[in-house]
């Protein structure tokens, strides 16, 4: 059977079971379920989703490779898969299914007079090696595999930086719950704001975790885990999920807890309930070579390192090709969220987040 190709809305994907098929097929992931794909949508006007697919003779979806188009005055117009997402593999199995779905892809580009494409990749790189794209290989991923058991991950946290943390702050009497409201989960976005300004990155925006509280949480697939002290909300994670694997996607803590292991208890926590859901993999987010703090810190919880390459048609191109500290203009825009009051931050942040993608 040859599968035909078709780009479709998400209405109409959705219509001929792609989220069956993103739940069953070993690419899919939570961030090709169209609850993500809403959620970009809703809150970056700059983008238009679709969904490349491959149809099997009934009209349903085999495989495919969710694409967002983002265009900009400032950055151009391009395909990408998928905005602020970890990763988004190619839904395919075979070489010939990528080629097939590729040229249907660069039909689209036409039709979008899109400059460049961006496919972000985990698990087909190998494949995409193969094609006619270039590859930037640069961040990588850390993941957990839950299989070994708990305790035998406990095992390879580092003694100080994550074992003494997490007693600590349960001796502080931390209380680490789900988060029942859309009221918390704007005070988690206040909290990571907080933490998000003294790295020098600027704030979300506020749609943002609505959107993934709105569309993701109400399904499963997203999670805001809220951490309290004394009855007062100091902290909070923002999990993805789906099938196997749980991403820890934003984590907020107050300054002052910090030291007291607040983060670690909170990642701990969304470990034990990960392991309790019979989930086989945590994966804790793509991180730049250049940030060594954020890389050790990884790697103190024993951790597995992986590359996450970005392929790129016709050429490496756009803002999102690296994300090197050590370029001057990089540094620069990290001076400037540091030092620009948080109360003001608001109209810059949206300028930026409205060229991004």
């Amino acid at each position: 059977m040859n599968p035909s190709v078709k780009t479709l809305t998400i209405e109409q994907a959705e219509a001929k079971g792609w989220n069956d098929m993103v739940a069953v097929h070993p690419l899919g992931s939570v961030f090709q379920h169209t609850a993500f794909l809403r959620t970009i949508a809703a809150t970056f006007g700059q983008t238009r989703p679709y969904c490349v697919s491959l149809l099997d003779d009934n009209e349903r979806c085999l495989g495919g490779l969710a694409l967002f188009r983002v265009k900009s005055w400032l950055t151009g117009c391009r395909l990408v898969s998928i905005p602020f997402a970890f990763y988004a593999d190619p839904m395919i199995d075979s070489r010939e299914e990528f080629e097939a779905l590729f040229q249907e892809v660069l039909q689209l580009s036409k039709q979008e007079k899109a400059s460049y494409i961006e496919i972000k990749a985990l698990n087909s790189t190998r494949l995409l090696a193969e094609s006619s794209m270039v590859p930037v290989y640069y961040h990588k991923t850390y993941y957990l595999d839950l299989t070994r058991g708990l305790d035998a991950l406990w095992e390879d946290f580092h003694r100080s930086c994550v074992k003494q943390k997490i007693r600590r702050a349960e001796r502080a009497g931390i209380q680490v719950r789900l988060a029942s409201s859309e009221e918390e989960v704007h005070v988690f976005r206040q909290i990571l704001a907080k933490n998000r300004k003294a790295l020098g990155l600027p704030p979300h925006k506020p749609e943002y975790f609505q959107n993934v509280w709105r569309y993701l949480a109400p399904q499963g697939l997203a999670q805001f885990w809220v951490a309290s002290l004394h009855g007062q909300m100091v902290g909070g994670l923002c999990t993805f999920s789906l099938k196997e694997t749980v991403f820890l996607a934003y984590v907020a803590t107050e300054e002052s807890l910090r030291q007291d292991g607040l983060g670690q208890y909170l990642w701990w926590c969304a470990l034990r309930a990960a392991s309790e859901e019979k989930r086989k993999i945590v994966d804790t987010g793509k991180t730049s070579p250049d940030d060594q703090g954020l890389v050790h810190y990884k790697l103190n919880w024993g951790t597995t390192e992986l590359d996450t390459p970005v392929f790129y048609y016709p050429q490496v191109k756009g803002v999102s090709s690296f994300d090197n500290d050590r370029n001057p203009v990089y540094r620069l825009i990290r001076l400037f969220w540091r030092t620009m009051p948080l109360r003001l931050s608001g109209i810059p942040s949206r300028f930026m987040y409205r060229h991004m993608g």
